[in-house]
């Protein structure tokens, strides 16, 4: 009984070793990788589609900052200047009609 069992051992060690090495013979599958055509790839740049370059605007320093908003002041107080003049103006009118 104990020899029937190792022939049954040896048998299947066999098989093991017949099916595992069967396997490695194979040819192993390659992957195909597809290269980009002529007709696959977009032009970078051409006439018709010409390359465009965003350029950010850079940082405004501290002091061009405070410039800005001292124009942006001596526009407002212009602009009503400009207001109470007219309002004079129109002022100095209806009294003129009413003499």
């Amino acid at each position: 009984m104990n020899l029937g069992r190792i022939g049954l051992l040896a048998l299947a060690l066999c098989l093991a070793l017949i099916a595992d090495s069967a396997q490695s013979q194979r040819r192993p599958q390659q992957v195909r990788v597809k290269r980009p055509t002529a007709t696959d790839v977009q032009p970078r740049s051409s006439d018709q589609s010409p390359l465009i370059v965003k350029i950010a605007p850079t940082p405004k320093a501290d002091e061009e900052r405070a410039e800005e908003a001292k124009e942006r002041e001596r526009m407002a107080e212009s602009e009503r200047k400009k207001e109470k003049s007219d309002a004079d103006l129109e002022v100095d009118r209806d009294q003129r009609k009413s003499c």
